[in-house]
């Protein structure tokens, strides 16, 4: 997915493209992980969309550009295709297994000036369950 933080529209665009090609090419009965670099935070639009369907929020928008208004006409283009498949989240357990309050790691990518979860795996929750997750590195997150 594209990486730039001032452009929360595209990397909507290419999540609602996605699934809408999922939905057209696998159906309910079908195995779908979806996993990468999505250069996209826990809790932003496009991954709360692609999980539940959610709406935009501008407080969730990854920089101050203003593209809210486009990612509102792209959630209603989106909002037509029929959603087949139910996404899981692997991190879903995260907080169970680490014992900490979020559902996602303090971090998948650490870099001198960012560090934050923009890796995801998603899976078609139909039939596939998560069974276990990796213990954190030793060293504190």
């Amino acid at each position: 997915m594209f990486w730039d933080p001032r452009l929360d529209h595209v990397k909507y665009s290419q999540f609602g493209n996605l699934l809408t090609y999922a939905n057209q090419e696998f159906n309910e009965n079908d195995i779908v992980l979806f996993a990468g670099d999505m250069n996209s935070k826990a809790y932003s639009n496009q991954v709360l969309y692609l999980l539940n369907g959610a709406y935009p929020e501008k407080e969730k928008l990854e920089s101050a550009a203003d593209n809210y208004q486009s990612l509102l006409e792209l959630h209603k283009k989106f909002e037509k295709v029929e959603k087949k498949i139910k996404w899981g989240n692997a991190y879903e357990s995260y907080g169970l297994a680490t014992n900490k309050s979020t559902s996602y790691p303090a971090f998948t990518n650490y870099t001198a000036g960012f560090k934050d979860t923009i890796d995801h795996i998603f899976f078609s929750k139909q039939h596939l369950e998560l069974q276990a997750l990796l213990k954190s590195h030793p060293h504190k997150n």
